[in-house]
């Protein structure tokens, strides 16, 4: 039973079992991990580095501003059974056309750091090709990972590499003499 029919007929069937539950976790962490990004804490490093904590009411106001739209988109899907698209349709023309323009070049500005961010790790871990071409190689092969419609593929990759970032940084540090 998809999502939709469950929410028509009105019933939810909750997993039971550990593996169950944690299976519907899953687009959760995809989402936690990737929000608050390697970029993120960049910026954040380098903001404070350069002026301090005065910037630290901007970090604190996004991470709030963050919580409850995520929080609301949710809970607007969960109540109407509906995407937010529906929702922006519904107030107006205009709240569309004004998301629409504002993803947009969200998504160009994302398009282009993302792929140079990866470019710079992968650069960094592999000199052996420059920025760029390692931008394009990571591109391509995202590009072919959704062509293939492979997302649980990419969902599973993330859960053991979040798991794996968990367990690093519960690990006790030794210090090196």
């Amino acid at each position: 039973m998809t999502s939709r029919e469950a929410a028509e007929s009105g019933r939810v069937t909750v997993p039971s079992g550990l593996w169950g539950r944690l299976r519907i976790v899953g687009p959760g962490l995809v989402l936690a991990a990737t929000t608050v990004g390697i970029g993120d804490f960049v910026a954040n490093a380098v903001a404070g580095e350069r002026f301090g904590t005065t910037f630290i009411w901007a970090i604190l106001l996004a991470v709030v501003l963050k919580f409850f739209l995520t929080e609301g988109l949710g809970r607007y899907h969960l109540a109407s059974g509906q995407t937010i698209i529906h929702g922006w349709n519904s107030i107006s023309r205009w709240a569309t056309v004004f998301v629409a323009v504002y993803l947009m070049l969200w998504a160009f500005i994302f398009g282009a750091a993302g792929p140079s961010i990866v470019g710079l790790a992968a650069n960094a871990m592999f000199p052996v090709l420059p920025v760029p071409a390692w931008a394009v190689i990571h591109s391509l092969l995202a590009f072919l990972l959704v062509l293939v419609g492979r997302y649980y593929l990419f969902e599973n990759i993330m859960k053991v590499l979040i798991l794996a970032r968990a367990c690093y940084g519960l690990a006790p540090r030794i210090p090196v003499a």
